[in-house]
């Protein structure tokens, strides 16, 4: 006997759509086809996908539609659209709308869908196409399909722009890290500015610096606290008082050593495995080029010396002795802005790319039952 028709409609929708959506299976509106394994093929210009992504390029296609790919075995809850021609390996699913049925549109119901829940081995997660083939979801018609995945798709194409963006930014970053400081055993970098001659100096970090451990602990972390509290995360907790007042950099002591740093010119409480870099000789050292002449240099320098236990642990003498090399004070802050520069737009850029996520959550919420 057939189920009954089940009716209903979104909190939002286009002006002139007014037809109720219908519960459906996803086997009437998708054909759930399996990947093959692709290693007989040769090279050549037809992109290869596993749940992860692109893959690699080969001579044949396995489609010559558009679909969209999810996950068989492993990553399944990550959806995304596959435009012909390609090829699928055997842990990734690819599924063609049928007929009256629009692309974006079931993309985005598979995005609205908690894959997670519908595995079937409490092992590695996997599905199966009568799992896939056996949810039901609401759909409108065609067209209303269409203008809402249309709507959604441009909204898509907005983060990946908003992405390449990030992407390009931290790539140009990373490249400028490696070029305007001396590589190891120089004593010029790569890239000068004209105006700037002479030879760098080295020098070791506690010279220049005055470096100590924090007198604070987590229990005291106040929520809503006045004070930033330093502790050994990237996340910066609040606290009631503050034990120093002025620039810093501020590293943890244990676990991700060269990975975390902090700067803040203000007034802070820091934790008791935290070390506090500070005391930056005016006129003579920036604050700001110790910090980028750190990200690109301790790390290696730090896991050379680190207490190996449970979590890599720092001594305060590996701080001391490492070893850095500073130019003149005015070819310090030009090196440092060019970077404060950078990871400013790049910020912008990720509350950008944030704000359009909660958008497209929104709309996913609100355009859909």
């Amino acid at each position: 006997m057939q189920d009954k028709v089940q009716k209903m409609s979104p909190e939002i929708r286009f002006k002139g759509y007014t037809d109720a959506w219908v519960l459906r299976k996803l086997g009437d509106i998708i054909n759930v086809n399996s990947g093959r394994d692709y290693k007989h093929l040769n090279k050549g210009d037809i992109p290869v996908y596993g749940t992860g992504g692109y893959m690699l390029s080969v001579d044949k296609f396995l489609s010559d539609k558009n679909a969209v790919g999810i996950g068989r075995k492993g990553t399944i809850n990550k959806p995304y659209v596959l435009y012909a021609p390609f090829w699928t390996v055997d842990t990734l699913f690819y599924t063609i709308p049928k007929t009256e049925n629009d692309l974006f549109f079931i993309s985005d119901i598979f995005q609205k869908i908690n894959w997670l829940s519908k595995a079937e081995s409490t092992g590695v997660p996997s599905l199966s196409k009568k799992t896939i083939n056996n949810i039901k979801v609401y759909v409108p018609t065609f067209k209303e399909q269409q203008a809402i995945g249309l709507l959604l798709k441009k909204i898509d194409d907005l983060i990946a722009l908003q992405q390449r963006k990030i992407d390009t930014l931290k790539l140009l970053k990373k490249a400028l890290l490696q070029q305007m400081f001396p590589e190891n055993g120089k004593d010029i970098p790569r890239v000068k500015f004209n105006r700037f001659s002479g030879k760098w100096e080295q020098r070791k970090l506690g010279e220049i610096t005055n470096i100590k451990t924090g007198a604070s602990d987590l229990q005291d972390a106040v929520e809503g606290g006045l004070y930033p509290f330093f502790v050994r995360s990237e996340n910066v907790k609040r606290s009631m008082r503050y034990i120093f007042d002025g620039e810093a950099i501020l590293i943890p002591g244990e676990g991700k050593i060269g990975e975390i740093y902090h700067y803040i010119n203000g007034k802070f409480d820091y934790h008791q495995r935290v070390y506090k870099i500070s005391d930056f000789k005016k006129e003579q050292i920036d604050g700001k080029y110790i910090l980028f002449y750190m990200k690109r240099n301790f790390k290696k320098h730090a896991l050379r010396s680190s207490v190996k236990a449970t979590v890599d642990s720092l001594r305060l003498p590996t701080l001391n002795n490492f070893p850095i090399i500073v130019p003149i004070y005015d070819e310090q802050k030009e090196i440092s802005s060019i970077f404060l520069n950078l990871e400013d737009n790049i910020l912008i850029f990720e509350m950008k790319l944030r704000s359009v996520h909660l958008v497209k959550k929104s709309l996913l919420q609100k355009m859909f039952i």
